[in-house]
């Protein structure tokens, strides 16, 4: 079988056989982004918004395109761009790297802060290994001289902020590889930004205590140890670890296993009930063991007296 000639498209660069129309060329999208920026309406806003995110993945060539424009426009007509990225649903692999890649590229201090917000959360929502990637790395770079000397702007996330948003990222990316660099930040290990203090690492913690780490064992099971050796220990209190005195990150390890169903948790947390513990410890066990209590598990189906004839 002889294979077609093929062309490029000159708008968005994909590669074509020869007469085939590029689906970037079958609306214009640039058409619906000018409304969308220029409309004082917020329900003709909406309108807009949802009519580009309604054509799916047809859509990304012009949304790709249309970051890299050279004319001027407000930081919002960007951002709305950035945000219908990650509204387009079910991408081919090729697709979702590059729209992750190029998402990827504001995740840089000095951009503004709306835009670095709207970017982490799409790339979080298109998600995959490349989505883990991306939001990874500025967590392993370390902070430059210029942008130390711009974290007070208020325009711009300082690093201590694009840290936790990053976090945040990641933990809607759910994959094991992201939820494994979140629990090592909230450990206190390997990531640049985390040497920033414990902010970060107690924002690590409370975002793990908000997913169902059943679905993460190794992770589960770590932060158990954890518990056990930092907490439990009766050497505990002269060593202190990288916790040191830091009553909330204490509370914040305890919280993490909230919503696990693992019996050995339920254990766990009732020695934590003990006296000799700090109050924060304590008051936060009770609390976990109060909410485990008030799920009831779902009882089973009744048989149906009418089934069967």
């Amino acid at each position: 079988m002889v294979e077609r000639p093929s062309m490029t498209c000159p708008q968005c660069g994909r590669r074509l056989h020869e007469g085939e129309t590029c689906p970037c060329e079958s609306f214009d999208v640039r058409d619906l982004l000018a409304r969308l920026e220029l409309a004082p309406e917020q329900s003709d806003r909406r309108q807009y918004f949802e009519e580009i995110r309604g054509l799916g993945p047809r859509a990304l060539p012009a949304l790709l395109a249309a970051l890299d424009e050279t004319v001027h426009h407000p930081w919002y007509y960007f951002r709305n761009v950035i945000a219908i990225l990650g509204e387009l649903g079910s991408l081919e692999e090729d697709d979702r790297e590059r729209a992750v890649r190029r998402l990827g590229q504001y995740l840089l201090l000095g951009e503004r802060r709306q835009l670095v917000i709207a970017a982490i959360h799409s790339i979080a929502r298109l998600g995959g290994p490349v989505a883990e990637e991306v939001l990874v790395a500025p967590l392993h770079r370390k902070p430059g001289r210029a942008e130390g000397a711009r974290k007070a702007d208020s325009e711009v996330l300082s690093p201590l902020e694009l840290g936790t948003k990053l976090v945040e990222g990641l933990c809607l990316v759910g994959t094991h590889g992201a939820v494994g660099e979140v629990l090592a930040i909230g450990l206190g290990k390997g990531a640049a930004l985390t040497r920033r203090g414990d902010v970060l690492r107690q924002t690590a913690l409370e975002q793990l205590a908000n997913l169902d780490l059943d679905a993460f064992p190794a992770a589960r099971d770590e932060l158990r140890r954890q518990i056990e050796d930092r907490v439990l220990d009766p050497s505990f209190s002269l060593r202190r670890m990288f916790f040191g005195r830091n009553a909330r990150l204490d509370a914040a390890l305890v919280g993490t296993l909230r919503l696990t169903r693992n019996p050995g948790v339920t254990d766990l947390y009732q020695k934590l009930l003990e006296p000799g513990l700090p109050p924060a410890i304590r008051e936060s066990a009770r609390q976990i063991l109060a909410e485990r209590a008030a799920v009831k598990p779902k009882a089973a189906a009744e048989p149906n007296p009418t089934a069967g004839g």
